[in-house]
Order: structure tokens, then sequence, then C-alpha cells
């Protein structure tokens, strides 16, 4: 195991990448480098996918609560005041 440990020490490289202004750090074998950067990748694409759907998500809520409010004020009047009459043409 010593000797596993040393020789792998002996031909790890330590690679810096940029990716979206990260700087990122990989320690290991030439092909598990490789590996990690396509894993980085398909990780990435998956966080900015969440990111989109989670502000598409925010979007419709505000939609919903812009419709929520103009219903509310819409009745509003009536709450207030049992005697107003809401008339529909």
């Amino acid at each position: 195991m010593y000797q596993n440990s040393v020789e792998f020490a002996h031909i790890e490289k330590v690679q810096n990448y940029r990716y979206k202004g990260m700087e990122l750090k990989m320690y290991g074998r030439q092909d598990n480098l490789i590996q990690n950067l396509n894993r980085l990748n398909v990780n990435s694409v998956l966080i900015d996918l969440k990111c989109e759907l989670k502000q598409q998500i925010e979007q419709i809520q505000r939609d919903y609560s812009k419709v929520l409010i103009t219903l509310i004020s819409g009745f509003l009047p009536y709450l207030q005041n049992p005697n107003y009459q809401i008339q529909v043409h």
C-alpha cells in the first residue's frame, strides 16, 4: 500500500482551471482530471438549469401574487362595506 501511495504521488498532477470565474484546483492522474472536468461540466449545466427553473418558479409566484392582489383589491370595498353592490356588466 505504501508503494502504491508513492507511485500515485509520483504521477499526481495539480491542474488549475477557471470556470465561470471560479478558480478550480484539481489533483489526480491525467485521465481522472478529464473525467472530473466532464463531471464538473455536467454538474454546472444541472446547476444552471436549477437556477433557471428557480427563477421561473419565482416569476410565476410573483405573477400569481399580482393576480391575487388584484382580486382581493377588487373585492376589498365589498368586504369593508357589506352594503356595497358589485355590478356585473
